[in-house]
């Protein structure tokens, strides 16, 4: 709540206030979204027509002339129809609890505006408090999430048109460097043993870490790794409920050099169904109290962890900012790169539908040379 306003304020226009400095009074508006306060200096009847025209644009109430206009529908209430319409969808349990933030931020930008009000202009500020930081892919993602959520809006009659469709897009600039073949040696001669395993996994299946921490002894039959990954599975929009994307269903073909790396998997003396597993029993490290045995897969934060602590260790990139230096998924493309080298295409064992995706992992490696035939006839 509020605290009363001074008796020579109450004329002034809600969130502007005057503050007297030595025998001077500067006006001063508080942006009810960020709370930034701004100067408006002295001009007494300039810094009301500036806070009146600032809270007709950022503040909003449904009034009496709202639910005269039939304008009751405030965002927070669509936004409650939203989760409704949204929750039935087979998602993985990392998208839901990432869709179930991005609401909670978008109530608590746009919650009481009634939802017919908002505009172009409040989109691009919802965005900026990310862009202002240089956090980018924050706001990129940000804005992904508010179009699609007033995509449905759209769709449910809540709305003719989407703001957010609108606003410009948000460049992304990728500061994590590629990894290359030497820097993953080093990095690998470094790493304990079941992250080497797991590194080499990576390399040879390009494959993500979430699937490799899943991978079983016993989805190795008649010659070949069965692999579903659980992303590209996840990715199909058929109409059919029981639909599925076949990208995501992979049979590696179990080459010598895999083979050898799943013999080497199970000489680890640890009786365990998983290919990466822990090779010791300890407490869980953190706030729940569990035991780790051993033979337990390892989980995915796990495969992550053990990488960036090789890789911390090796001294390669102590000059590179933590948000430069290369992740294990980096690993994925490095080895579509390997590949691609070979003359084999990536695609089908990356999973990719099409080839824009994998062009995106092939990016970055280097300058490539297009070959073409000057041969007009003059």
């Amino acid at each position: 709540m509020n605290r009363p306003r001074k008796a020579n304020n109450k004329d002034l226009p809600l969130n502007l206030y005057a503050e007297k400095k030595g025998e001077v009074i500067y006006y001063i508006y508080k942006n009810p979204k960020s709370g930034e306060r701004t100067s408006f200096r002295k001009d007494r009847t300039q810094a009301i027509l500036a806070a009146n025209q600032l809270n007709t644009m950022l503040v909003s109430q449904v009034s009496l002339v709202d639910k005269v206009l039939g304008r009751v529908n405030t965002f927070d209430t669509w936004l409650v129809r939203y989760a409704k319409i949204r929750e039935p969808e087979k998602t993985a349990k990392k998208t839901k609890e990432q869709l179930a933030y991005d609401i909670k931020l978008m109530s608590k930008f746009f919650g009481p505006m009634p939802i017919q009000d908002i505009s172009v202009f409040h989109c691009s500020e919802f965005f900026d408090q990310w862009v202002s930081k240089d956090q980018n892919r924050m706001a990129s993602r940000t804005r992904s999430q508010l179009i699609k959520c007033f995509d449905f809006a759209v769709g449910h009659g809540y709305l003719n048109d989407n703001p957010a469709k609108k606003t410009l897009p948000i460049i992304v600039f990728v500061k994590r460097k590629r990894l290359t073949r030497e820097q993953f040696n080093v990095i690998l001669s470094f790493a304990s043993e079941h992250i080497q395993r797991a590194m080499m996994l990576g390399l040879i299946t390009l494959q993500r870490r979430e699937d490799i921490a899943t991978m079983k002894f016993s989805d190795v039959k008649n010659g070949f790794l069965h692999v579903v990954q659980k992303k590209t599975e996840k990715s199909k929009k058929g109409k059919r409920l029981d639909s599925s994307n076949e990208a995501a269903f992979l049979r590696i073909e179990a080459t010598p050099q895999l083979q050898d790396l799943i013999k080497q998997c199970r000489s680890t003396g640890v009786l365990s169904k998983y290919l990466i597993h822990h090779l010791f029993s300890r407490k869980s490290i953190g706030a729940l109290d569990t035991e780790v045995l051993k033979g337990m897969p390892l989980q995915p934060d796990n495969i992550t962890r053990g990488f960036a602590r090789a890789r911390n260790t090796c001294g390669l990139f102590d000059d590179m900012t933590a948000k430069e230096r290369p992740t294990f998924h980096e690993i994925r493309s490095l080895g579509a790169h390997l590949y691609e080298k070979q003359g084999i295409d990536p695609q089908a064992l990356l999973g990719h539908t099409s080839a824009t995706m994998t062009a995106q992992y092939l990016d970055g490696h280097g300058t490539k040379w297009t070959e073409v035939s000057a041969n007009l006839v003059i």
